[in-house]
């Protein structure tokens, strides 16, 4: 939902899992790269991932 702006302006986005609400629903992080950037950018959101912990199996979105 919060991404729809950023591909309407055709530029690389993801959103990573970070904490837990009080609800029990899941908080995430946005990243946002530079337009024609998608193979480094999600590059960088790998490194991001895997240095928080979410393992291989959690990809960016």
């Amino acid at each position: 939902m919060f991404n729809r702006t950023w591909t309407l302006m055709l530029g690389p986005c993801a959103t990573l899992p970070s904490a837990t609400g009080p609800g029990g629903l899941p908080v995430g992080v946005q990243f946002v790269g530079p337009r024609n950037g998608d193979a480094a950018f999600l590059a960088d959101v790998a490194v991001i991932a895997e240095r928080l912990g979410l393992g291989a199996g959690v990809l960016p979105v």
